[in-house]
């Protein structure tokens, strides 16, 4: 038998060894490459869950919106288009804005209305910090501002403005309630508060009007002003400066 040379053997074991290297290579990668589809597919899942929430989020201001439109549509079917005023935003100090949802001038004088939109039970004292919601037939909780104070706060910076024109006039606050919740232990309210349904708009201003005397005041410079705060809600710069204080306000309500 004839022998086979070394160097054919030597070469026939260094491309088996070259074989062997590339299946494990090949091996190698198709793992770390279905490890980076998995992971990917996780990434995107996540995107579209992020993407769920700034949706449910969004979902959640327009309903708000929603309920400031059908509130203001109510009044000026009753008042007039120039009797009403939605999305105020008044400086109270210097690059320090108070938003406020609709306005009315009423014969009796001026009503403030904030407008929430929840869902379940809503518990409130009016002199107390946070009122409290709700849900899941009383497993879930949450806290939020009283809105008593959020109004007063809102009729401080209305007050300021006209002040400043010497205009002295009756103010009102109404807390607005939309959706499907219910309104439970609402307590301690102050005077000159009101806490409502927004589907008891009607009758509540009907029975206003019988309790209140109406007033004569300047209802043209007043009407003039907000008009001018209303067009500071198509302000960017003002929006933007007034949402970054709304978060400041939201993180140390938590805290």
């Amino acid at each position: 038998m004839e022998q086979v040379d070394p160097a054919l053997w030597i070469f026939f074991f260094s491309l088996l060894s070259l074989y062997i290297s590339f299946k494990a290579v090949k091996k190698i990668f198709f793992e770390e490459f279905n490890k980076f589809k998995a992971s990917k597919k996780h990434f995107f899942n996540f995107e579209k869950v992020k993407s769920q929430f700034k949706s449910k989020k969004n979902e959640s201001i327009q309903k708000g919106d929603e309920g400031e439109r059908k509130l203001a549509l109510i009044l000026k079917k009753i008042f007039g288009k120039d009797k009403v005023f939605a999305n105020l935003y008044i400086e109270k100090r210097v690059n320090v804005f108070s938003q406020i949802d609709v306005v009315l001038l009423h014969p009796s004088g001026i009503i403030v209305f904030e407008v929430k939109n929840y869902s379940g039970w809503v518990l409130g004292d009016g002199k107390a910090r946070m009122w409290t919601k709700i849900l899941g037939y009383g497993n879930e909780r949450f806290h939020f501002y009283n809105p008593v104070f959020q109004n007063e706060g809102h009729i401080r910076a209305i007050r300021s403005q006209l002040q400043d024109k010497d205009i002295d006039i009756p103010i009102y606050s109404v807390i607005v309630f939309d959706g499907e919740c219910v309104l439970k232990n609402i307590s301690n309210i102050p005077k000159n508060t009101y806490v409502i349904y927004l589907k008891d708009t009607v009758s509540f201003l009907r029975k206003f009007l019988k309790e209140h005397n109406k007033v004569k005041y300047d209802d043209v410079n007043i009407a003039k002003l907000f008009r001018k705060n209303v067009r500071n809600s198509h302000k960017r710069e003002i929006v933007k400066k007034h949402l970054k204080q709304v978060k400041v306000l939201q993180k140390n309500n938590k805290s």
